[in-house]
């Protein structure tokens, strides 16, 4: 049943999440039955591409006027995600889209419909929670290595986004139905 996981994630046909996530919750219907642990395993993976969906989809930048053009957002995107663990100034982002700070905040909140720093704590979560799927590492060792401050930085926004803490979402995924 792994191997229908893995085909299902990795397969080009399913470039559109929506279609990935219905896959993946229908086998986990149809196997539900059957296997209550095995199909139990689909879930997490429905809805972490779910909500990579919804994050690709309400982060999709729309080039209006005095917002981010496509190499800034690029750019952008691809500094933040390469540098998580770390500490992100915004005047490092600032300097990537050539922009003054004044102008670089319109624009970006503008472009991503948040502010930067709301945009680095979602995507922080987001890699924490992929992180607390993929491995078994400690949630401290998660936090330190998603760019949190300590694992209470993590639990309180993770909490915020999820009404749950981390510990607990992640219990869930462990425990047979």
């Amino acid at each position: 049943m792994e191997k229908h996981l893995e085909q299902a994630t990795e397969s080009p046909v399913h470039d559109d999440f929506a279609e990935l996530v219905t896959g993946l919750l229908e086998r986990a219907h149809l196997d539900f039955e059957r296997d209550r642990h095995a199909a139990s395993r689909f879930l997490p993976g429905a809805t972490l591409f779910e909500g990579e969906r919804t994050r690709q989809k309400s982060h999709e930048p729309t080039r209006q006027r005095g917002g981010l053009s496509g190499w800034q957002v690029k750019k952008i995107r691809a500094f933040i995600d390469e540098r998580l663990n770390a500490p992100i100034r915004i005047s490092e982002l600032r300097d990537l889209a050539q922009l003054s700070t004044g102008h670089f905040y319109r624009a970006f909140k503008q472009a991503f419909n948040q502010t930067p720093h709301r945009y680095l704590m979602v995507r922080r979560v987001e890699r924490a929670r992929k992180m607390m799927l993929d491995t078994s590492e400690s949630l401290a060792d998660i936090s330190l290595a998603c760019g949190f401050t300590d694992q209470a930085h993590l639990s309180k926004l993770f909490k915020n986004e999820f009404c749950q803490s981390p510990a607990a979402w992640r219990r869930t995924l462990h425990e047979p139905l």
